[in-house]
């Protein structure tokens, strides 16, 4: 079973720890959108002129970072994310901690995060 905790606030990381390499192959993460229940209803496909700003909540910015033989490193990230529901995939890696780190938002300040899930 994984070991989780928040890094401290100079790498603003989420992390999964487990005591022997575990084989992973990709993350699901939830971010903050800001859905609110007023005028939330689905749209017919139209065409339409209005614009609607960035969530400020949601990560811009984002990476994912594997721990092997003692080292971080990258294994996905992104710079323009404009989605809530996000499910990465890299390469098959053995690794002993993962870690998401938001690097952006759109605009407030800090990102929200609902759910950063290890896929194996």
């Amino acid at each position: 079973k994984p070991f989780v905790r928040r890094e401290g606030e100079t790498e603003k990381g989420i992390v999964y720890e487990w005591e022997r390499p575990v084989r992973l192959s990709g993350a699901r993460i939830v971010f903050d959108s800001e859905f609110k229940t007023r005028n939330k209803r689905m749209r017919k496909l139209e065409a339409t002129q209005e614009r609607v700003e960035m969530p400020k909540m949601l990560a811009k910015g984002f990476r994912i970072e594997v721990r092997t033989g003692g080292e971080w490193r990258t294994v996905f990230s992104d710079a323009a994310n404009y989605r809530r529901l996000r499910k990465v995939a890299f390469g098959p890696v053995d690794a002993t901690a993962l870690r998401l780190v938001v690097t952006a938002s759109w605009g407030g300040g800090k990102a929200h995060v609902f759910a950063f899930d290890a896929l194996k």
